[in-house]
């Protein structure tokens, strides 16, 4: 799974503290975090690859998050990840 983000970016830290916080970071492993700033060349590639226009999103094959609220974030990863 992957996470795209950027700096500075208040969703972004949002999601990220509810990953790590609320869910104990249980699914760290494995999502691949990318930053806009740190992995340009790879996160512009995915960016176009997905249509994203608006950050954070999480990404699972062809899947896409683009709402990352608390309960849509919590399907996502079971569906994807299987974890409870």
């Amino acid at each position: 799974m992957i996470m795209l983000t950027k700096p500075n970016c208040p969703q972004c830290q949002s999601l990220k503290m509810f990953l790590k916080l609320a869910l104990r970071d249980k699914y760290a492993p494995e999502i691949d975090i990318i930053d806009q700033q740190a992995q340009s060349d790879r996160f512009q590639t995915l960016a176009r690859q997905h249509a994203v226009q608006s950050l954070p999103v999480l990404i699972k094959d062809d899947d896409i998050l683009r709402a990352c609220g608390p309960n849509e974030t919590i399907r996502f990863l079971e569906t994807h990840l299987g974890k409870r």
